[in-house]
């Protein structure tokens, strides 16, 4: 047979093996397309998310400050400007070439428009028939010669018209345009008549004067001032004399030795197939290009390029890329297990056919390239329905507020399929490759003989036991979590790890490794587990149950994929979707604690003597509203006034800098925000001992064990308030850990009443209103400076790197529970098939259909009721140990306030009705198999493995 008719049989074997096999092919197909998609929207999102920040980033400052918003791609090379000595024409041929045709080349990148402006030095400008004099005081005034490519496209003429051509030997005046400013300035219309008085040494060093008549041809202004043409303000212009490039070419610049003061090119170029993947290129050709224009034209500088802003596109997009894909490593390995498991299933179908074929003459390498053809074919249209799918997770990516929530406003999204989305596709194929070809390799050692003696044989244990893998992997995550406790949940790190979770995707990869080595262990642990049921059920008068319970003990390797599918992809449901509420509830926490209350605003009152220094002794004199007021103006439910100062403090002959603050005793507890590890005591009770102690004073406990402190102790507090200061001794009363707005890492914070402060400086001073509100209504506050603890929580919801984990987290766990779902149903469906035989004996030697209907539920119980208990346990257990030292801020407030673990068991139970539906629609799989099985069929048709 020749090559082709070889591969054509090939072609025709794989098709009739997938369409042998339509539910488990079309299983593996919806693995392979959901893990290519949740892959590839991992770049496709990063890329479309910073692209858009790097657009907003990208806007040019000019020389005179004023802001100037660019094209994202433009590019200003400029030589002049008084920095550098005139040159002569000639000598910007060379760069000019390079940038007008080689520089888009060079860049990969299509050039949109290129502008290039000459420019003279100024010249005195004088009315026809006016005496020169040595001090110029006939001139006019002065202004430059300029030529700009193409601007009689972007101008609008007030008046004549544009410029015609002039060259060398002509004798008419040169006709140029003035500005709409220029012309009022001067009193300047249209066919007035002047001359230039151009002063420049010649080639021999000798000073020559040449007078070049001019006649203004029109007025001139900008059609459009923000026209993307402009490479400067329009009203950089407006001194200067307009006139077409050939003029400055051929008529001013034979005149001069050195007739270029200043040279300008503007290129813009278009970007919007740029993705983060070719920005490392781009950069380096921009630095290069930098070079390169400085050899042509020393002197020439780079003023504007977005190369900074492109530094910042690559290094944030790749950080959050590593981010996800770390995030993304579980449940991408799920997907992947899952279609492991249907490659195994079908494998295991034709393990006697591989068998039989190789008994016949065919090669191992036939049987290998069959396979890895069919999975190639495969994953080749999966990769193609993966594409729009990765497009659709990326915008639901960007619309996630949450864990499962998607309620946020969707992002402007800009999708690019660059090489890196099509090279994850890709890494995925050779997974499943891989997936496909290992079992294929030990399937295609056998003959019919040697299968039939394997399958006589006990099966011994996986590789993973062997090599004790479980209990390797619990090493690095005992000593991750070693690390994380011995450092304490309100600890800051020292050169050790971030918990940043957004910094250090490692400490959400331990936990999943850990819960990984923990299923392994499950599942090493479950044959004795199973042995003791088997054990106890034997006491029992149910036969169902006793088969059931010894079938899983004796066989556990056919139950162990699915198995540690089903506890991996609970536990880390319960893991993420824990992790997430956690974090959630601490963004909000975080955001009304370092705000206090729900709102809160500062009311300055009114100074009764603006504009005067405070005199020594002397005290303030400012006037406030009552704090009702406030209450009646804005409908809130109370408020109460809080004042914070700095304040110095003196302990043991130091002086300990922190802050003071001030509370009404009376209103501060039922309005400002409270948890109840702040402190030993409600906010209620210290709220309490300050109303019976007018000089109390609240201090951190931490503090006051620095320095040997003890409640009843008397601590002399300086408070600063707009330059006045108050020296106050105050009593120790009590202590707290944490307080509304107080980080520990500026300094410590003394709280009083603030009654008593006033009371002793003599007179109120400014301070802050807090508010409770009610409900969600509006809230109207005419003062400067408002703070809103919803305005925070926004902010953090809509960082990409939340969005992007977040979104991550949940496409994953629809995508993990789905194919779970899918993979068990299979494993039940096809163990039934498997133990086809073993059905057929047992109806036949006197089981009824109820007895079989029982047993095979028993067995299917047993390995749901397992599954859930150990993932939810282990998920639960891992929640508990690992969160509270998890993060999603940086800086002085990490950790501010603690982190409390919730379990998220909305979630869980939502999990386990999934899993009680899977159950039951197994089971109703099942009875109907079995009313539909003959036993003679079943014992007739031998092995059907």
């Amino acid at each position: 047979m020749s090559i082709v008719g070889r591969l054509r049989a090939i072609i025709l074997l794989v098709y009739k093996r997938i369409l042998s096999q339509p539910g488990l092919s079309l299983a593996s197909f919806a693995g392979l397309v959901i893990a290519m998609a949740i892959t590839m929207s991992i770049p496709i999102y990063t890329d479309a998310v910073y692209y858009q920040t790097f657009i907003k980033s990208v806007v040019e400052v000019d020389t005179s400050g004023a802001t100037l918003p660019r094209p994202p791609f433009a590019f200003m090379f400029r030589y002049g400007d008084g920095l550098n000595n005139p040159v002569q024409l000639e000598d910007t041929f060379g760069i000019d070439e390079y940038l007008t045709t080689s520089l888009a080349g060079e860049f990969g990148l299509p050039l949109n428009f290129a502008v290039r402006h000459y420019r003279s030095e100024p010249y005195p400008l004088y009315p026809q028939g006016a005496a020169v004099t040595l001090d110029s005081a006939a001139a006019v005034g002065w202004s430059h010669v300029s030529s700009v490519t193409d601007i009689e496209e972007h101008i609008t003429l007030l008046g004549g018209s544009h410029p015609v051509v002039s060259a060398e030997n002509d004798e008419d005046p040169m006709e140029v345009l003035v500005s709409r400013v220029l012309a009022e300035k001067l009193t300047l219309t249209v066919g007035d008549n002047f001359f230039l008085y151009l002063r420049d040494r010649n080639s021999d060093g000798i000073w020559v004067t040449i007078s070049l008549p001019v006649r203004i041809a029109g007025v001139w202004e900008a059609t459009d001032p923000a026209d993307p043409f402009w490479l400067v303000r329009p009203a950089v212009f407006d001194e200067h004399l307009l006139v077409p490039e050939e003029t400055f070419i051929q008529r001013l610049s034979p005149l001069i030795p050195d007739e270029i003061y200043g040279v300008v090119w503007y290129l813009v170029f278009d970007g919007d197939n740029v993705s983060h993947s070719v920005v490392g290129g781009l950069v380096e050709r921009i630095n290069s290009a930098q070079q390169r224009t400085s050899a042509l034209l020393p002197g020439v500088r780079l003023l504007v390029s977005p190369r900074d802003q492109l530094v910042t596109y690559l290094r944030d997009a790749n950080i959050l890329n590593a981010l996800l894909f770390a995030f993304g490593v579980p449940v991408i390995g799920l997907l992947l297990m899952f279609i492991v498991l249907t490659r195994v299933l079908a494998l295991e179908q034709r393990r006697n056919e591989i068998a039989v074929l190789r008994s016949r003459g065919a090669m191992r390498l036939q049987m290998i390239g069959v396979g890895l053809l069919e999975e190639l074919l495969l994953g080749g249209l999966a990769l193609l329905a993966a594409v729009p799918l990765a497009v659709a997770l990326a915008n639901l990516m960007g619309q996630t507020r949450s864990f499962l929530n998607f309620g946020s406003e969707a992002r402007e999204m800009r999708v690019l399929l660059s090489p890196t989305v099509l090279l994850a596709g890709v890494i995925i194929l050779l997974i499943a490759l891989l997936a496909q070809l290992v079992p294929t390799l030990g399937a295609s050692r056998h003959t019919v003989i040697t299968y039939k003696q394997e399958r006589a044989r006990w099966q011994q244990r996986p590789l993973w036991q062997r090599l004790w893998l479980d209990i390797l992997l619990l090493i690095p995550v005992a000593y991750g979590a070693y690390l994380l406790r011995q450092q304490g949940s309100l600890a800051v790190m020292d050169n050790e790890i971030s918990r940043n979770l957004f910094e250090n995707p490692l400490l959400f990869l331990v936990p999943s490794i850990g819960l990984l080595a923990l299923a392994l262990l499950f599942l090493r642990l479950m044959p004795l587990l199973l042995g003791a049921v088997t054990w106890l059920v034997a006491h029992t008068p149910s036969v169902a149950l006793l088969m059931a319970a010894r079938q899983l003990a004796r066989t556990p390797g056919l139950y162990s994929t699915p198995l540690l599918l089903l506890v991996l992809t609970l536990s880390l449901s319960a893991f993420t979707a824990s992790l997430a509420q956690t974090l959630d509830t601490h963004l909000v926490h975080q955001s009304y604690y370092l705000v206090g209350a729900d709102l809160t605003f500062s009311d300055f009152g009114e100074d009764q003597t603006p504009g005067q220094e405070a005199a020594p002794g002397s005290g303030p004199n400012w006037i406030f509203r009552p704090v009702s007021d406030y209450v009646q103006a804005t409908g809130a439910q109370a408020a109460t006034r809080v004042g914070a100062y700095p304040a110095v403090a003196t302990l043991a002959g130091n002086s300990v800098r922190g802050g003071f603050v001030g509370v009404d005793r009376f209103d501060f507890s039922s309005i400002a925000f409270w948890r109840g590890d702040f402190a030993g005591e409600s906010l209620g009770g210290l709220m309490n001992i300050l109303a019976l102690n007018p000089d109390g004073l609240l201090m951190p406990a931490e503090f006051m064990a620095r320095y040997s402190l003890q409640l009843g102790d008397v601590v002399r507090v300086v408070v600063d308030a707009y330059n006045y200061r108050s020296v106050l001794d105050l009593r120790i009363v009590g202590t707290f850990d944490l307080f509304p707005t107080y980080v520990p890492a500026d300094g410590p914070l003394y709280v009083g009443n603030l009654d008593y402060f006033f009371e002793r400086a003599g007179a109120p001073f400014p301070y802050q209103v807090w508010l409770k509100l009610e409900g969600d209504a509006p809230v109207t506050i005419g003062a400067a400076t408002v703070r809103l603890p919803e305005n925070r929580i926004i902010s953090g919801q809509q960082r990409p790197e939340r969005q992007g984990i977040f979104g991550m987290l949940s496409v994953g766990f629809l995508a993990a529970s789905a194919l779970t779902v899918i993979g068990f149903l299979l494993y039940v469906l096809f163990s039934f098939r498997r133990r086809l035989i073993e059905m057929g004996v047992l109806r036949a030697v006197g089981l009824s259909r109820g007895q079989m209907a029982a047993y095979l539920a028993w067995e299917l119980a047993f390995l749901t009721l397992l599954g859930a208990t150990a993932g939810t346990l282990l998920g639960i257990w891992t929640s508990t140990l690992f969160i509270p030292y998890m993060q999603i801020d940086s800086g002085p407030t990490t950790g501010i306030p603690p982190v409390l673990p919730e379990i998220a068991w909305s979630a869980i139970f939502r999990i386990y009705i999934l899993f009680l539906s899977l159950f039951l629609v197994g089971l109703a799989g099942m009875a109907f198999s079995l009313r539909r099985m003959k036993i003679f069929q079943a014992i007739k048709m031998g092995e059907t493995a």
